[in-house]
This record gives C-alpha cells, structure tokens and sequence, in this order.
C-alpha cells in the first residue's frame, strides 16, 4: 500500500484483522510508517509496513482518564462523562494542526450536539507534543474549544499516557464505547480525505453508533482510521 502526501506531515493507518473476542469480531494492527522522497517533486511517499498489536481489542474497558480541559481550566474524567450519558462514549484524538481532522473539524462539531442529545458522550483528546508543534498548546486547544469544539469537552493529554494507553496512533482516531464502556467501533470517521472529491457524512461512525444504540453486533469490517501520526515526545 503506498500514500502520497505533503512533507509537512505523516499520514497514519490502523487496519482492522479478523479476531474472536465474545461479541466483538474485530481488532486492530497498527501501521508503521516508512518515509522516503519521492524524487523530482516536494512530495514523499508513504510506505506501509504491517505489524501485529494487541492494544484495547474490540470488547476491552474504556482506559480510565482524568484530563485538563483548557477551556474551563478544570479537570474531565471518564466516569463523569459516563454518569451525565450513559448510553455511549466516543473518544476522538486530535489536534489543532493535522490536515486531518481539519478536514472533518466542522462535522466534530455537529457529531458532538448530535450523540450528546442521544445520551452519548463525546470528547476530544489532544495528545501531541506542543514542542513539536505549538499550535497544539494548551492555550490554543482552548481558543479552539471557545470557537469552534464548542459542542463537547477538548481536554489535553500533557503526559501522553492516554493515547498510549488507548494505543492511539494518529489524528484523528475514534473509539466508541457502548453503555457499559466496553470498546465498540476503532474505525474511520468517513471515507472523505482531505483534497477528495468525497463529502464528509461520518456514515461510518454514525452507522456504529446506531448500531450500538439498538445493541447489534459490532459492524464488520471496520474501516482503517488514517490521519497524521500522534507527535511522541522525544526521549
């Protein structure tokens, strides 16, 4: 599989490999990246090198988190979120300068007023190191909050431990969870990329949700999540 995409950023994927666990058919490989120019052009292209992982299969307990939310200056924590819902959890990673979720930020936004008037949790997590890109600060996480996330709770992830706990890769990348925050759907938003000709619905994230809210089965296959690798601290 190869990728072509602008310098200025990595592209990520996970892709989904056949797994029984109970009810939960599906889990998840991680996609390593290798990078090497393309010649003739600004452009590099993206290899994909499949390695096996086993991080939060299909059916696995949402990780526990307690997190800054910039905006409010106070702390979000999973069971909050459970208690005020109850029906659902989405956890998004994301951040401030990923083309990526540029590209879907405005359905975020209605995603977020949608599941919450269903009884869904919604929430952002910006994982990335600001070192690497300042505009994923905690400072501008919360001018984002204040103008544009304003329809669930973008809270900032300083340690990184969340992401790797939940074994995120990329930006962005989504995690719903039923009622008893059991893991349901680790799949694409939609099929739409940015600079694509395919409009952004989230049907495949919104055909989850609907089918975790009538308690199906888990939809199979589950689409790869693709965007920009999460920015890791450097040791």
């Amino acid at each position: 599989m190869l990728f072509v995409a602008n310098s200025g950023f990595l592209p990520c994927v996970c892709s989904p490999l056949k797994f029984s666990n109970r009810n939960y058919p599906i889990l998840f490989k991680r996609t390593k990246i290798h990078v090497r120019k393309a010649r003739g052009n600004n452009l590099r292209l993206f290899s994909m090198a499949r390695t096996s992982s086993l991080e939060l299969p299909l059916g696995s307990l949402a990780p526990d988190f307690c997190l800054l939310e910039p905006k409010t200056n106070s702390y979000v924590s999973l069971l909050e979120l459970n208690i005020q819902h109850g029906k659902g959890l989405l956890v998004v990673f994301m951040c401030n300068h990923c083309p990526f979720v540029k590209h879907v930020s405005q359905h975020l936004v209605e995603l977020g007023k949608d599941l919450k008037s269903r009884k869904v949790a919604m929430i952002g997590i910006s994982s990335n190191d600001p070192s690497q890109f300042p505009e994923d600060g905690v400072e501008y996480i919360k001018e984002k909050a204040e103008t544009l996330y304003t329809t669930f709770p973008y809270v900032f992830d300083e340690t990184q431990q969340v992401a790797k706990d939940y074994g995120a890769v990329c930006t962005p990348e989504f995690f719903l969870f039923d009622s008893s925050l059991r893991l349901y759907y680790h799949g694409q938003l939609d099929d739409s990329r940015p600079n694509s000709a395919v409009p952004v619905t989230g049907k495949d994230l919104r055909h989850a949700v609907e089918m975790m809210l009538q308690g199906k089965t888990p939809p199979s296959p589950q689409a790869p999540c693709i965007g920009c690798s999460i920015k890791w601290k450097q040791q």
